[in-house]
């Protein structure tokens, strides 16, 4: 589908969005990928711990404090 701009835009049917950890869960007999183990049980567990937003944004401080990190070594060595 071409908007206004002349740019191709795509459209995802909602029942079609999935995370990669249900994409996972959604595939037949998909315990057969998990460590030996590992259920799903555990796993859900953990993945609904937080919400995605919250986990997303601990992951972008821990990357950013990363970041800040490695441009203090780099400055220091310089």
């Amino acid at each position: 589908m071409r908007g206004g701009d002349g740019k191709i835009r795509r459209r995802y049917r909602r029942q079609d969005v999935a995370t990669p950890y249900e994409k996972l869960k959604s595939l037949p007999d998909a315990a057969r990928f998990l460590k030996p183990g590992v259920t799903f049980g555990e796993l859900d567990k953990t993945a609904h711990a937080m919400s995605d937003l919250r986990a997303n944004r601990l992951a972008n401080r821990a990357r950013d404090e990363l970041f800040r990190a490695i441009g203090r070594a780099v400055n220091a060595a310089a």
